[in-house]
């Protein structure tokens, strides 16, 4: 089944970071370790994103995200988000991030005042207007630190040793080749459903490995998928670890889900969960009853008595299954 799902849009916003740090230090530990590890990603997406593109552009999500995170001094950081963050400053100093980023300053700037260059101004109050409706469209892109967000893949090649493996699936077919592209023969790259994919390379030849599934739940049952998944390949590899990305979007879905996970006994489990906004979700009110004699149309009713809102993410989870040994930490 291919799903309308890309991740462009929503690339470094705060779930993004949640995830890959904790990735980020999970493949750091592996590497202390000489033994070679495999990594799995179930939906790798494109590998890599620029934030000056329509695609992030239109919601602008990483500004509450990554772009928050890089504001903090870096010696006030704990030790731990560091691999993470090494890894941005590694994909935002290529001289490809710095022309793209030197590319999009041009590109504002014609948009804007129908020029390409920045250093001539026109002080006038028309000018003015402009240059202040440029800053508010785009108020981060003079920040040379940040052109492009890495996904997972991105992350791991960098982290990883040459004697790593990796294995990458993604099925949306404008994203694959976007993947295949950016990752060349650093790894495996598969067109394909992630959890049927999964099976068919368990157990893998390394002794150890890490495997990432982060689905888009799109799918109403995407909870019962994970976990059906999950459990099959553990039962195919119960040494491996796993780490399990999903939104908070309905606290009894979670429950469930996390009831579910527990029922199957899979091992040293870890749940960590960070919420941005408040994780109760409040059902708007009945609709008032109609005084006698008066019409009880239900057309003349409001639209939040007809129907109960999608809820929003108000935050995001992790699991992990055999996280590393604490001496590997």
């Amino acid at each position: 089944m291919v799903l309308g799902y890309r991740h462009a849009y929503h690339a470094g916003n705060v779930a993004d970071v949640t995830k890959h740090s904790v990735l980020s230090y999970l493949v750091s530990t592996f590497t202390r370790n000489p033994s070679p590890f495999l990594y799995f990603d179930t939906h790798a997406g494109a590998g890599r994103y620029l934030l000056a593109s329509a695609h992030a552009q239109k919601k602008r999500e990483y500004t509450e995200g990554i772009l928050q995170l890089l504001r903090v001094p870096r010696l006030s950081v704990p030790h731990e988000l560091r691999p993470y963050l090494n890894a941005i400053d590694a994909l935002n100093s290529t001289p490809e991030a710095h022309h793209t980023h030197q590319q999009t300053i041009a590109q504002v700037a014609q948009s804007m005042f129908g020029t390409t260059t920045t250093t001539h101004r026109h002080h006038n109050r028309h000018h003015d207007r402009s240059n202040t409706r440029a800053k508010a469209v785009t108020p981060d892109l003079s920040v040379p630190d940040l052109t492009f967000y890495p996904g997972s893949p991105w992350l791991v090649r960098h982290l990883k040793r040459a004697t790593d493996r990796m294995v990458l699936c993604e099925l949306h077919t404008t994203d694959y080749p976007l993947l295949s592209k950016e990752m060349g023969s650093d790894a495996t790259v598969i067109n394909g459903c992630g959890y049927n994919t999964l099976l068919n390379h368990l157990p893998p030849r390394e002794a150890r490995g890490l495997v990432l599934i982060d689905p888009s739940f799109e799918l109403k049952d995407e909870f019962e998928r994970v976990a059906e998944g999950l459990h099959a390949a553990y039962n195919r590899w119960p040494n491996g670890s796993y780490m399990v990305w999903y939104p908070v979007l309905e606290r009894e879905k979670v429950d469930v889900f996390h009831a579910h996970l527990k029922s199957l006994q899979m091992g040293n489990v870890l749940v960590a969960e960070l919420t941005t906004h408040n994780d109760d979700y409040i059902r708007p009110p009945p609709p008032a009853p109609s005084k006698k004699g008066h019409n009880n149309n239900t057309n003349l009713t409001t639209p939040t008595q007809q129907h109960t809102p999608k809820p929003s993410m108000k935050g995001s989870g992790l699991v992990l299954i055999n996280p590393p040994h604490p001496d590997e930490v």
